[in-house]
């Protein structure tokens, strides 16, 4: 623990979390888990993401540090604006899509956001379910909470159609 602190230069929580893909007959989990550890992988140190700790190709579990609990109007930092835009300046820096930001997948920790579930998460250009967010999108926390309430709505009926497809 103490050597991922020094090289990442913050502290990671005591609580760790183990994350298991288990199969799912409507999306491919080894692609999932793959797309996962390549996404947290180029953004490892970075503050509002999890930090990758460990993963296991064979039984397709990662291990990562704790960050939080679902965003709702009554946990949002009051400097919320300041961390969306440094997610966003992450994400693009790193040339990353998260395809699937909504509620669960925006937590706060300690007065921090963090952004998680990077298993529909690309490169370069937007996949399924295509739900990302922008600088220009959000202006007020009320704009926050109101896209991710409607990408939520947005992702569940995208993951629906594709369900019904196969």
């Amino acid at each position: 623990k103490l050597k991922i602190e020094n090289e990442i230069g913050t502290k990671i929580d005591e609580v760790i979390v183990k994350k298991k893909y288990l199969p799912n007959t409507s999306f491919d989990i080894n692609l999932m888990f793959e797309k996962e550890v390549n996404c947290l992988k180029s953004l490892f140190g970075s503050k509002h993401f999890p930090f990758l700790l460990s993963y296991d190709y064979e039984e397709k579990t990662i291990i990562l540090n704790y960050c939080g609990k679902s965003i709702t109007s009554d946990n949002i930092p009051k400097n919320w604006k300041k961390q969306a835009d440094k997610i966003i300046d992450s994400l693009q820096k790193n040339e990353i899509y998260h395809n699937d930001l909504w509620f669960n997948n925006f937590l706060v920790y300690k007065k921090i956001l963090h952004v998680i579930d990077f298993g529909f998460g690309s490169f370069y250009n937007q996949d399924f379910p295509y739900i990302n967010v922008n600088n220009n999108m959000i202006s007020n926390s009320y704009d926050l909470i109101e896209l991710l309430d409607k990408a939520m709505t947005y992702s569940i009926e995208k993951r629906l159609d594709n369900y019904l497809e196969n």
